[in-house]
């Protein structure tokens, strides 16, 4: 559970009061992991990752420039629009599935997701 600690350390160095994070954190990784256990009948731990955490921080607001809550709210607008593909039957015919299995491989490497 180290990610309690790091991720609000890292997102602290983007400007967000290290408080508040480390409170999101732990709700967010709260709610996710009873989700996961109740709805999904799999009970695995399910907490942010490192890969967005950085990009936030150390793409967005540091080497872009942007204010904090101006980068978190890019960040909630692609997530709600990433769910709402999900949810959709559009994500079969996108056109990242017609590339090569490398060109996802090296996505999600980019984005922090495993490769496997």
């Amino acid at each position: 559970m180290y990610i309690i600690v790091v991720n609000p350390g890292i997102l602290s160095q983007a400007g967000v009061p290290f408080p508040a994070a480390l409170t999101a954190t732990v709700i967010v990784s709260f709610l996710g992991s009873c989700a996961m256990g109740l709805y999904a009948r799999n009970p695995v731990l399910v907490v942010p990752g490192m890969g967005m955490n950085a990009l936030f921080a150390f793409v967005m607001v540091h080497a872009g420039k942007m204010p904090w809550q101006t980068a978190l709210s890019c960040v909630f607008w692609a997530g709600v629009i990433f769910f709402a593909v999900s949810l959709s039957s559009t994500r079969a015919s996108s056109w990242s599935m017609r590339f090569p299995p490398i060109c996802g491989t090296w996505c999600r490497a980019a984005s922090g997701c495993s490769s496997a």
